[in-house]
This record gives structure tokens, sequence and C-alpha cells, in this order.
């Protein structure tokens, strides 16, 4: 990243800060009655986006949709956020075993922010079979 490059994403990332919660801010969202309130108290901290509406995880996918943008606008290179990524990426390996050692079809127990912003995701190559059942209670 060039000098003035760098100086603009300091710049830019400065006055993001401003408008991050603050200690204040959490304390009077804790003190709201309930989530209607403090999906109000959100919006109008300007979270979300217009079409967002007061479904929190429309409103939460919008934010983060805005942080993924501003890497992109700043030109950080994606690789470098991978790291971010492999709790949803350990989660997921955790219950493909689960379900491949119960037979279940739990599909709905994986994560999908494994791949919400880094370019690669890992999938088992076609020629690799597939593990079994009965392969799960072998020691290796």
């Amino acid at each position: 990243m060039g000098d003035l490059n760098y100086v603009y994403a300091v710049g830019r990332i400065r006055v993001k800060e401003k408008s991050l919660l603050s200690d204040s801010d959490i304390g009077q969202m804790i003190g709201l009655k309930d989530e209607a309130a403090v999906i109000s108290y959100l919006q109008d901290k300007g979270w979300g986006s217009q079409d967002s509406g007061k479904d929190p995880d429309r409103i939460l996918s919008a934010e983060e949709a805005k942080a993924w943008g501003l890497m992109v606008e700043l030109g950080i290179a994606p690789s470098v956020f991978e790291v971010l990524s492999y709790p949803h990426l350990y989660h997921n390996l955790k219950a493909g075993i689960k379900e491949i050692c119960t037979g279940g079809g739990g599909s709905r127990a994986f994560s999908s922010a494994a791949a919400a912003g880094c370019p690669r995701m890992w999938t088992r190559p076609s020629s690799t079979p597939s593990p079994t059942r009965a392969s799960c209670g072998k020691a290796a």
C-alpha cells in the first residue's frame, strides 16, 4: 500500500471509529425493554440498510456487508481476513462429522458465515471418497 493510500486508509478507519458503539450505547441497549426497542436504537445509530427493516439478521448482514465493502474500498487483500473464518470452518467441520456419524440430515447446523467475504472455501474434491457412517467409530 502506497503512502497516500495508507494515509487515506488510516483517515477512513478513524472516521468509521466514530460510528462504533460505545460503552454507554451498550448500557442503554441493556436497559431497553425489548428487542424491538434495541433494533430501533441501532437503526437510529445508522445500523442496517433501507431494505433490512426490523429483521435483526438482515441488519447484521447489512453491517457485515458495509464492513467488507470498506475493506474492498481500501484495497486490503482478502487473504488477510481468512483467519476470521476459522471458527465458522471449525464449526462446519464438527457439524459435518456429527451428521455423518449420526446419519442425520441436519444441514441447518452448518454456518454460511464461513464464506462471507473469504475468497476460498474448502471443498472435498469429487475424486475423494465420501466417508461412511461405519468409518466413524473406527480409530485411525
